[in-house]
């Protein structure tokens, strides 16, 4: 009975800690069940906190040993726009506690930062949705062009030069290399100072494949050159498709602008140059262009012969160098454009106007004829942006033409002078024989190095005696317009016989330029020299050569567009056997002083029919007999070397 007792007794303990551990389990389940009431409870207080100023580098675990002993529940780590860590971070708690207790951290460090702790009220689902990062434009990004195409265009970009560097200090960096048809430095517009970005275009595309090489990564003014080939933006423009003929010719035009070859510096307009004559004779433009008188071609060949010798006085008197103005100007200015085919309404006032919009105008100068103008900017990047954008533009309806004016065209503080009286009449034989070349004064040197120029060579030879000239032969270059090519030979013309002799003994086999010099006189006279090619000369007589006539001018044309300079005594048109003439005429004059007059008129830039005349002075025998006995001379030489050439030989009969 003891024992039963002692085993219910057991029994009943076992089944009530077996219903006491049911009812734990039931506790815990309400427990559970209480808490996950709380959770989902959405009146409940928030209990949360925000930390800012943490390093950009903390991890969540940094974050909750900051944070000991409390247990957050859950950590948010934040980012920014460009999604990188922000330095806030949300933290959720449990209890009131908690919260009471991270607030107690606020102005803690962690590390060496500052780390501000408040209480965070709103919930994630009230707080704004993270920004998505903004997307900003894509940098705009200039390709390089392949190196292949350097070969091509010649055009170099550099960066990263010197804020101090100017276009001088690039041409003398890349003119070893090579020619240099342009060195562009880039300016602000509107600080006017230098971008430290440059263009340099070769003139041949080898150049620039060289100074590419050797000066990529090289120090320049304390600074790393970056030298990379540059695209052609011109030439991809000109190209592009979807455009009207029109705007192709037009592209083309202006892509060309700057090109020598398509310059003629003393151009005039014909519509011009009729408006004013007719406003200087107090006629109507009608009565100029009157097509029932006698010869309008003619009367168009005065009147611009006349705006012409206008506009030069005018030019001089406002301290312009004629000189310069050369057929065969080598050098250009690069801040003074020469502005043509004007219209006759135009003003000085608005063509300063035009050219303001592009830079500060320093000088203007526009003669009464209004048929050209010169134009002086303030820097070399002003003056070409002009250039650039008002090249072929239309003014008044009418395109204007563009050129650079030749360098050094404005004296350098000369004053204004007064219109200069006409000068007396000279004695032109006098001036004749004064200028007269003496025989045996010439030495012909040959061997001479293709880079030689002709001031290395009067250096050489001055050394001897006074020099008159100096001129080194040239050809046209075939591959650059408007470029010349040595052809390795000289004339170099002494003042006194005496200074050749001596020359001869002691420059024979003088070593320039790595070529050792070949000298012999000369049975011809110097050609003057390249200062003077292209401008009036001293008189030789009173005959003159009339070259580039057009097949429409008539004999009876010539007598009276010569006659007006004087009395003449013949006028000769070589003619063909169909009759037609030969595009040339002889025209002689009763005295040296009136063909004189003719010849300084008219040599500039006069036309007759649409083609510019080229007067030139003829030898006492230069008749049309004495070109037909020439030519006649030369056909037969031809014909005994053809007879040469062709002749049999004659077999060795052993």
């Amino acid at each position: 009975a003891g024992a039963g007792a002692g085993v219910g007794t057991g029994a009943s303990k076992s089944k009530s800690a077996a219903k006491a551990t049911q009812h734990n389990d039931s506790d815990d389940d309400e427990g559970d069940d209480e808490d996950k009431e709380k959770k989902e409870d959405p009146s409940a207080p928030r209990l949360t906190v925000k930390l800012r100023g943490l390093p950009f580098k903390a991890t969540e675990d940094e974050v909750r040993e900051f944070l000991l002993p409390v247990k957050p529940r859950a950590i948010r780590m934040t980012l920014d726009r460009m999604n990188r860590p922000s330095g806030r971070v949300f933290v959720d708690l449990n209890t009131e506690a908690d919260l009471t207790a991270c607030l107690s951290r606020s102005g803690d460090y962690m590390g060496d930062r500052y780390i501000e702790v408040t209480r965070e009220t709103s919930g994630p689902e009230d707080r704004p949705a993270p920004r998505e990062p903004e997307q900003r434009p894509p940098k705009k990004v200039y390709p390089a062009a392949p190196a292949d195409d350097l070969a091509e265009t010649g055009r170099l970009f550099v960066r990263n030069l010197s804020y101090a560097c100017t276009e001088d200090d690039l041409k003398k960096l890349f003119s070893p290399f090579g020619p240099l048809a342009e060195a562009t430095l880039l300016i602000d517009k509107e600080t006017k100072k230098s971008k430290a970005l440059a263009f340099v275009t070769f003139v041949m595309a080898p150049h620039a494949v060289a100074a590419y090489t050797a000066l990529d990564g090289q120090i320049f003014q304390g600074r790393l050159l970056h030298v990379l080939p540059s695209r052609n933006r011109k030439a991809e423009e000109a190209s592009a498709d979807g455009k009207t003929f029109k705007q192709k010719r037009e592209s083309e035009q202006k892509a060309a602008s700057g090109d020598g070859y398509n310059w003629n510096t003393l151009f005039v307009r014909a519509d011009t140059v009729a408006t004013a004559t007719a406003a200087a004779h107090g006629i109507t433009k009608g009565e100029v262009l009157d097509p029932e008188a006698d010869s309008l071609a003619v009367r168009m060949s005065l009147a611009e012969t006349n705006v012409v010798a206008e506009n030069l006085e005018f030019l001089r008197t406002h301290g312009v160098d004629l000189d310069v103005f050369d057929t065969r100007v080598k050098e250009r200015s690069d801040t003074v454009i020469l502005v043509k085919n004007l219209p006759y309404a135009t003003t000085e006032p608005e063509l300063r106007a035009l050219f303001a919009k592009h830079g500060s105008v320093v000088r203007l100068v526009l003669p009464p004829s209004r048929t050209v103008a010169l134009v002086e900017l303030s820097t070399p990047q002003d003056a070409r942006a002009a250039f650039r954008g008002l090249a072929y533009r239309r003014f008044h309806n009418e395109p204007i033409y563009l050129e650079w004016a030749p360098a050094r065209v404005f004296k350098a503080g000369a004053p204004i002078e007064e219109p200069a009286k006409p000068a007396p009449a000279l004695d032109l034989g006098a001036v004749h024989d004064e200028d007269e070349v003496e025989a045996g004064t010439t030495l012909f040197v040959k061997n001479l190095n293709f880079t030689t120029k002709e001031e290395d060579l009067a250096a050489v030879f001055a050394r001897v005696g006074a020099l008159r000239s100096v001129r080194i032969a040239t050809k046209k270059d075939p591959k650059n317009a408007g470029g010349l090519l040595s052809m390795g030979f000289a004339f170099v013309e002494f003042q006194r016989k005496e200074d050749v002799q001596e020359a001869l003994k002691t420059l024979q086999g003088t070593n320039l330029d790595d070529h050792a010099l070949e000298l012999k006189v000369s049975n011809r006279a110097a050609a003057p020299s390249a200062e003077k090619r292209g401008q009036v000369t001293a008189a030789g007589g009173s005959k003159l050569i009339v070259r580039n006539l057009a097949f429409e001018a008539t004999k009876r044309d010539m007598q009276q567009l010569f006659s007006t300079f004087g009395q003449l005594k013949t006028v000769r048109i070589p003619t063909k056997a169909d009759g037609t003439h030969r595009g040339f005429a002889f025209v002689d004059f009763l005295t040296k002083q009136e063909a004189k007059n003719a010849f300084e008129a008219m040599a500039g830039s006069t036309h007759l029919y649409g083609r510019r005349l080229v007067l030139e002075w003829a030898k006492d025998d230069e008749s049309v007999d004495a070109l037909r006995a020439k030519t006649a001379r030369k056909f037969e030489d031809t014909s005994a070397n053809e007879a040469r050439r062709t002749r049999p030989k004659i077999a060795d009969p052993e």
